[in-house]
C-alpha cells in the first residue's frame, strides 16, 4: 500500500459525509449500572424494591457515530437514585458507517472503501434532575418514574483510528470530547417502553493525527478534510446536541 492512500481518500470521505448527512442521525448510546433503595426501618412493613434501571436505545446511530464516517454499536443505561435524579454510563465499539456498505454509494466507491476500516470505541456518562415529573401519583412506581422533563450534564469521550485492513501504517488517529447541558422530555409507559427526547449546547473538541509510513505524526487539519460548512463545524468548540432515544425497562 502507497503512504499517501490515506490522503487520496480524503476525496471518498467527502463524498461519504454528504450521503451521511443527507440522514438524521445521533448517538446509540447505551452502558450498564444498577442501584436499588429500600425502606431501613425493621418495625414497618416492607415498601416494594425501588430498583430502576432502564436500557437507553437510539437505532440511528449505527448510521452516524461521534466521530465523522463511524457507526456506534454500545449499551447505555438510566439508573434511578431518587425520584428527581438518575445517572447514565454507556460504552460502545466504533467502525466505519454502515452508509458506505449500503446501496446510497456506488459499487466502485464502495469496493475501494472495502480496504479501509475506522475501529474506535466511545464512553460517555450523564447525570439528570427532573424538574417536572409526568406522574404524580401515590404509588412507588409512579413516583419514582423517570417520566418528565429534566435537565442534564453529559459528557462523552470517543477515539477511532482509520487505517487500511492489510496494514498498520499508515493510519489516523481521531478523538471526539464533548461536554454538553441537555433539556429534554421523557415519556415512559407502563414501565416498560419510552421516548426521550432531547436538545443542548456544549463544548466539543475534535483532533486527528496522521501517522506514516516511517512513523512520523503531523496533526491532520480537519478543515481540509471536510470543506464547506462541516469542516468549520467541526473545528468549532461549539457543541449542538439534538436526539431522540427508545426507552425500555430492565429492573
Amino acid at each position: 500500500m502507497k503512504n499517501n492512500d490515506l490522503a487520496d481518500s480524503t476525496p471518498l470521505r467527502k463524498r461519504a459525509w454528504s450521503i451521511n448527512t443527507a440522514i438524521f442521525a445521533l448517538f446509540f448510546m447505551c452502558s450498564f449500572s444498577a442501584f436499588s433503595q429500600s425502606l431501613s426501618n425493621p418495625n414497618i412493613v416492607k415498601t416494594p424494591d425501588t430498583k430502576r434501571l432502564y436500557l437507553k436505545v437510539n437505532p440511528m446511530s449505527v448510521l452516524f457515530g461521534p466521530i465523522p464516517l463511524t457507526s456506534e454499536y454500545g449499551l447505555r443505561f438510566e439508573m434511578v437514585v431518587n425520584h428527581r435524579f438518575t445517572y447514565q454510563l454507556g460504552a460502545g465499539y466504533l467502525n466505519k458507517t454502515l452508509i458506505l456498505q449500503s446501496a446510497l454509494v456506488e459499487d466502485t466507491v464502495q469496493s475501494i472503501w472495502d480496504d479501509f476500516h475506522f475501529p474506535g470505541v466511545r464512553v460517555q456518562g450523564e447525570v439528570r434532575y427532573y424538574f417536572v415529573k409526568a406522574r404524580s401519583g401515590k404509588n412507588l412506581n409512579d413516583y419514582l418514574s423517570p417520566s418528565g422533563l429534566y435537565i442534564a450534564l453529559h459528557a462523552s469521550y470517543a477515539t477511532a483510528t482509520f487505517k487500511a485492513k492489510t496494514v498498520t501504517l499508515p493510519k489516523e488517529e481521531w478523538t471526539n470530547l464533548t461536554v454538553s447541558v441537555l433539556v429534554g422530555a421523557q415519556l415512559i409507559q407502563k414501565e416498560s417502553v419510552g421516548i426521550d427526547a432531547y436538545f443542548g449546547l456544549g463544548y466539543k473538541n475534535n483532533t486527528a493525527t496522521f501517522t506514516d509510513y516511517r512513523s512520523r505524526t503531523r496533526n491532520t487539519d480537519i478543515s481540509d478534510v471536510y470543506q464547506d460548512g462541516l469542516g468549520a463545524y467541526l473545528t468549532s468548540p461549539i457543541k449542538v446536541n439534538l436526539g431522540c432515544n427508545f426507552t425500555f425497562g430492565l429492573l
